[in-house]
């Protein structure tokens, strides 16, 4: 986006979008791609992100088809694309039905859903939205009438999966009943579930790792839904390909970041170079959106992370 600062840094973000990274965007089109490898079974499953269900404490993020009998034929002569070790994330929701952030949460999806600028802008603090480290953002620098900005992606990713519920002490001017939220809970999975070793270095460990978040997520031998599938994915940590990051000029590794139509680059465990859709990536650095009532109105707090 020109108008506003990238603060995501040029090797790896994800919310919003896995940036948080996360994040924006266009709206997806709907890509329902039959990937066909030339020596391997072909998978079937969608590649952009279905419309939000509402239902149930988990969203599905892919809804995976089922082979026909012709490629259960081929499938037999080939190992399956999952046929390595994995590091799966246990995504639980925090958002039960029974809170009523639940409720509110399912509005913001509609809104981002439909680019409902008047919806989000009324989450927005009067002093503006303050995005990772940077200073706050009024609602013309956001832009939140333009459907295809930055913005939007950030929050298309962050709402996807689950939420977690923050300690209320951390924000004193609260509505203590209605909880503070982050979204998504991706980043705090990770670290419960994978945390940073003692020897680890700086943010080696973090920027070396892509969440993959969805269910049959196909890995691609390049950068298009076009490009056979060399692997399959499904609620993961996976290596991210730094080398085949940083070959990219850098305009172009800022456009990957902002568009969740471009692809992250990973390696799987079996050492298999591949790319995944961007809309399913996460960073443990990643953009989170922090959400809780002030004054009686929702508001969006603000934009963590985003390195």
């Amino acid at each position: 986006m020109k108008n506003v600062p990238l603060l995501v840094t040029t090797i790896v973000a994800f919310s919003t979008v896995i940036g948080a990274s996360l994040a924006t965007v266009t709206m997806r089109a709907n890509a329902s791609n039959q990937a066909t490898a030339s020596n391997q079974a072909p998978i079937a499953s969608q590649e952009s992100r279905p419309a939000f269900s509402g239902t149930g404490n988990s969203l599905p993020l892919v809804q995976a088809q089922q082979p026909d009998a012709s490629e259960n034929l081929i499938a037999e002569n080939n190992p399956p694309l999952d046929d390595f070790p994995h590091q799966r994330l246990i995504l639980q929701d925090g958002a039960t039905p029974d809170r009523e952030f639940y409720q509110f949460r399912e509005q913001v999806r509609q809104a981002v859903r439909n680019r409902d600028a008047a919806f989000i802008q009324a989450l927005v603090p009067a002093n503006g939205l303050s995005l990772g480290f940077g200073r706050p953002l009024d609602l013309q620098t956001l832009n939140l009438n333009d459907p295809n900005a930055y913005i939007w992606g950030i929050l298309e990713k962050a709402i996807a999966p689950g939420c977690q519920e923050l300690p209320q002490s951390n924000y004193p001017n609260t509505d203590p009943t209605a909880g503070v939220w982050s979204c998504p809970n991706v980043n705090y999975a990770f670290y419960q579930q994978y945390p940073k070793p003692a020897e680890a270095q700086g943010i080696d460990y973090e920027i070396s790792r892509i969440i993959v978040v969805g269910q049959g997520v196909n890995v691609r031998a390049s950068a298009s839904v076009d490009s056979p599938v060399v692997g399959v994915l499904t609620d993961e940590v996976v290596q991210f390909d730094r080398q085949a990051w940083e070959q990219l000029p850098a305009e172009d590794r800022a456009a990957q970041l902002e568009s969740l139509d471009s692809w992250i680059p990973v390696i799987l465990p079996n050492g298999q170079h591949g790319y995944v859709s961007n809309q399913y990536a996460y960073s443990p650095l990643g953009y989170q959106v922090v959400f809780a009532k002030v004054n009686g109105q929702w508001q969006i707090l603000h934009v963590p992370g985003g390195d």
